[in-house]
């Protein structure tokens, strides 16, 4: 609000995860083949403007890794010891800019990173956390609130045997970080593994497990080893989350919700996620009601926080409902949803369910 004239004045922010601010100017890293310099935005008088220029960088600047050349490729080996025939399909990654990952691959017991480049940051370690219920690290003490900054992570559905036996498990996560030896003064690089569906048990993530063989899970452990966790496939602990005890896997059930007052109901379906290792099998709308096929029913955070995230009003059916929002859900869709009142058609985006 302009205090003399009382009119609104618009104006602008400028922000990245890779500038760092310096008085009055943000010092931001570049992709370039010119070494050592940075993008330098200044604030200046005029109201909508920054000024920009191409300087050195400054000691208060973000570098890149000084271990690591610009323009070279380094390979980085994660081994998930006791298991075999490793396949890997990747969901989502980040890592710190201006590096990029430039391939993946699965095989035996290992996974390979090709990346360009090593440097830590918040924002990747803020998104390997997000959701995960269970986290540990291969080196040291493995700090309870997980790592405070990362050089890279990808989210995986992994598929592997164990003695001749297939299993799949959904949403592992493998970060990698960073710390300097005392000793040598060099960068030493360690891992992180965790998940929606892994519980964290001592040094042993306990991980929920799409297979026939019911009452198991797989325990990923902590060793010595910088670059390793040892896995095995054990019996599930009463500490562990289990599967749904209402419901008998490979059986599908019916779930009908009815919205009183309208009619010719269609739908399309934007997003959907639903705790695993359920599965939302089919959704059909007819008439006032939607109608959803799952594998079974388990609340998690996970779900809850994805079914809120942007939501300016929810409600609920049940007793009084949390102004906060639900704390756990067993599945959530997100609709665009047409339909008649009266006759008349409407159209609402983006209802959740």
């Amino acid at each position: 609000k302009d205090e003399e004239t009382g009119a609104n004045d618009r104006y602008y922010w400028g922000a990245s995860e890779t500038c760092s601010l310096e008085g009055n100017s943000l010092n931001c890293e570049l992709i370039t083949d010119d070494v050592g310099v940075q993008w330098k935005v200044t604030k200046i008088d005029e109201e909508h403007d920054f000024a920009t220029s191409i300087a050195p960088v400054t000691p208060s600047g973000r570098r890149l890794d000084d271990e690591y050349e610009q323009g070279e490729d380094y390979e980085n080996v994660f081994t998930l010891q006791g298991i075999s025939n490793l396949e890997c399909s990747k969901q989502s990654s980040k890592i710190t800019s201006p590096y990029e990952i430039k391939s993946i691959s699965c095989s035996g017991d290992s996974i390979t990173f090709t990346v360009t480049g090593h440097e830590g940051s918040s924002s990747v370690a803020d998104d390997f956390k997000n959701g995960a219920q269970g986290m540990l690290c291969t080196d040291g003490d493995c700090p309870s609130a997980g790592p405070s900054e990362l050089n890279f992570y990808v989210d995986f559905n992994l598929k592997f045997e164990v003695d001749g036996t297939k299993y799949e498990v959904k949403n592992f996560r493998v970060g990698q970080g960073t710390h300097k030896d005392e000793e040598t003064g060099a960068n030493d690089r360690y891992y992180w593994g965790a998940s929606e569906t892994c519980s964290l048990e001592g040094n042993s993530l306990n991980c929920e497990l799409i297979t026939d063989d019911v009452g198991v899970q797989w325990k990923v452990t902590k060793i010595d080893e910088e670059h390793d966790f040892a896995t095995s496939i054990a019996p599930v602990t009463p500490s562990g989350r289990r599967l749904d005890d209402e419901y008998e896997q490979g059986e599908d059930y019916e779930n009908v919700f009815t919205l009183q007052g309208i009619s010719n109901l269609e739908c399309s379906k934007q997003s959907s996620k639903i705790t695993s290792p359920y599965e939302i099998k089919s959704i059909s709308c007819s008439g006032d009601s939607i109608t959803f096929t799952v594998t079974g029913h388990e609340g998690s955070s996970s779900v809850a926080d994805d079914f809120k995230n942007g939501a300016q009003g929810m409600l609920c059916t049940d007793g009084d409902c949390p102004s906060a929002g639900p704390s756990e859900l067993n599945f959530y869709v997100d609709f665009n949803l047409k339909f008649e009142v009266d006759g008349t058609k409407y159209e609402v985006k983006n209802f959740r369910v």
